[in-house]
């Protein structure tokens, strides 16, 4: 099974490997509503629950919001990257869009491995033309 492009998460830090998938959302969703889901993924996943209790009550008191990745410009600026986003302490969610994604079937009872290529990098130098 393949698909050309998606949202992939994957659940990094000091004990992970960048292999331990979190979530595969289609890559039609927008960044505002990946962010939303990550949010409450990762505090579903690593909140106590008096932490879940504070952020269900008010969001702009979640110890961990999501934090966009950085694009660096030529001039050395640096512009947010609404296609990476980090969530989490550690361990933390690290959610892009990628391409090529497959699952490469290894057994017969479901096993397997997913494969996908991240994605390119965009030429923003035009940005400061």
């Amino acid at each position: 099974m393949r698909m050309k492009s998606a949202w992939l998460g994957t659940w990094e830090g000091t004990q992970e490997d960048g292999k331990r998938i979190a979530f595969i959302l289609n890559s039609r969703l927008g960044s505002d509503t990946v962010k939303c889901f990550v949010e409450r993924l990762s505090a579903s996943m690593t909140y106590s629950p008096r932490e879940m209790l504070v952020v269900a009550k008010n969001n702009k008191d979640n110890p961990y919001p999501v934090e966009y990745g950085d694009v660096e410009l030529p001039s050395e600026k640096r512009i947010k990257n609404r296609d990476s986003l980090f969530c989490g302490h550690n361990p933390f969610i690290h959610a892009r869009r990628v391409i090529n994604l497959e699952f490469i079937a290894t057994g017969k009872h479901g096993e397997g491995e997913l494969t996908w290529e991240e994605f390119p990098k965009s030429d923003v130098s035009w940005i400061e033309s």
